[in-house]
């Protein structure tokens, strides 16, 4: 049942995440992104990283590229695709790698956790937002600093439960596009991961 419900979760994650990748991940304003990505599993690390890249061409026509590599596993494929579509294209091939799916899926769960604190208005440093479950487990979100980083304001978001910190963020403050993402969010990862890291390497915003 555990299995079940964790393997249903994960895809309402996935769709999440396909429904808004270019919102909620901000790609509309990104042309060109690579994050470096760091999974720690039981039996070791895994290092690798994945590149981004979509462009407008015409009024409703993209071009995108995505190359993936996390250990042994890759991952690469370049499509023009109409704007409609772009969602779809992207959904299948989240779906046909299943270790890029589960980064993608926690990252989507972590940057929609956002949107709990967002609900008070702007974000600034020192707004908190805590909240308490059915159960009692106690959900806390802070953003502690500010940085500059790609030429863009960012901020340093900490979510802890029950006191301990489970997923740091440093998302730009606009579009809360992610600069930064470590998770250790047991509810987020797959079984046999310890950690997700991300942190972006290169970004080229659209002009």
């Amino acid at each position: 049942m555990k299995t079940e419900i964790r393997f249903l979760k994960l895809i309402l994650l996935l769709i999440s995440c396909a429904l808004l990748f270019s919102s909620c991940i901000g790609l509309e304003n990104v042309e060109k992104v690579k994050f470096n990505i760091l999974v720690e599993e039981e039996d070791g690390p895994k290092e690798g990283y994945l590149f981004l890249q979509i462009v407008p061409k015409g009024e409703d026509k993209f071009q995108g590229t995505i190359n993936f590599k996390l250990g042994d596993e890759e991952l690469s494929n370049t499509f023009t695709t109409g704007k409609d579509d772009l969602q779809n294209v992207l959904t299948s091939m989240i779906f046909s790698n299943p270790s890029l799916a589960s980064i993608l899926g926690a990252a989507s769960s972590a940057q929609l956790m956002l949107t709990l604190i967002t609900m008070g208005g702007e974000l600034e440093v020192g707004s908190t937002m805590k909240e308490k479950d059915e159960e009692g487990k106690e959900t806390e979100i802070s953003i502690v600093s500010s940085e500059i980083r790609f030429d863009k304001e960012a901020l340093w978001v900490d979510m802890k439960t029950d006191g301990v910190v489970v997923i740091q963020m440093l998302a730009e403050k606009e579009t809360y596009f992610p600069f930064v993402l470590d998770i250790k969010d047991k509810e987020l990862l797959e079984p046999e991961q310890q950690r997700i890291h991300l942190e972006a390497e290169e970004i080229i915003w659209q002009k």
